[in-house]
């Protein structure tokens, strides 16, 4: 069995006026790239780091970062998460990933799409525990499998369970669950004939009426895309994006999550972004 990991703790440093990788620590299979900054902004950049291609059956991983007072993380990983297929003896991958993020500090969460190969079997367990004047961005996108080799839910499993706590009050619980082969997946209680399935999870304080707005024009002219949101509370909102092309999920993720960069932290849109 494989047990990679990673921990990683971010600080704001007063000296050089922006947040460093105060402590490091992983274990291969996974691996962290040396930290990296952009423009004026004092936030640190990471990439995290799968160096052997995918994810195999027996991969058990785990990810937890520390975001301290007032610093500014975005975690990012610089392609596709590839899900092996897996053995008939196999129990299947799982990852657990914990995000502690303090008060007044940011944390934002790019990672790109996971694609499930044929006969794989994936779990993951997301937990994000934040203060009430935390910030988060975090997305998550999965597809139908290689769509371009005709490899369309093929797959045995994928779920992915995701918790948001606000001082320790879940405010938000998130189960997503996909068998191809024990439900209708073209059905509107899943994916509805779409290929690709983006959320977005935000919170912050963020215009909603703007957000809204932004979010409905995102799909408005685009018949392979659909978009919608539901707001938890005044600070927190779901984004969920139904998309038939890879590419178009990717640009309306790009985009929704820049909205919120701006509005919410007052940032640019991100330069450096594999997708």
């Amino acid at each position: 069995m494989s047990n990679g990991e990673i921990r990683l703790e971010i600080k704001r440093d007063a000296r050089e006026d922006r947040s460093v990788l105060s402590k490091q620590y992983y274990k291969l299979p996974l691996q962290i790239m040396k930290p990296f900054y952009q423009r004026d902004d004092e936030a640190v950049y990471c990439y995290l780091l799968n160096p052997s291609g995918g994810i195999l059956d027996y991969d058990d991983l785990y990810v937890k970062t520390v975001v301290h007072h007032d610093a500014y993380a975005c975690l990012l990983t610089p392609s596709a998460t590839k899900i092996y297929m897996k053995r008939q003896s196999a129990v299947g991958a799982c990852q657990k990933n914990i995000f502690n993020v303090a008060d007044y500090a940011s944390l934002e969460y790019y990672p790109e799409e996971i694609i499930p190969y044929a006969d794989s079997s994936f779990a993951q367990r997301t937990q994000f525990n934040l203060c009430s004047s935390s910030s988060l961005i975090a997305c998550e996108i999965i597809s139908a499998g290689r769509v371009s080799r005709n490899e369309i839910f093929d797959f045995r499993k994928y779920e992915s369970y995701t918790e948001i706590t606000i001082e320790g009050r879940l405010i938000a619980c998130d189960h997503s669950l996909i068998e191809p082969d024990q439900m209708d997946i073209d059905g509107m209680l899943c994916m509805g004939g779409y290929l690709y399935h983006g959320i977005i999870y935000v919170y912050g304080d963020f215009s909603e009426e703007s957000a809204g707005e932004y979010i409905d024009s995102v799909s408005a002219d685009n018949s392979d895309l659909l978009t919608g949101h539901t707001c938890v509370d005044s600070k927190m909102m779901i984004i969920r994006i139904l998309s038939r092309k890879a590419t178009d999920v990717k640009k309306a993720v790009c985009g929704i999550s820049d909205f919120f960069r701006h509005d919410m932290l007052g940032k640019a849109p991100m330069i450096v972004r594999s997708r």
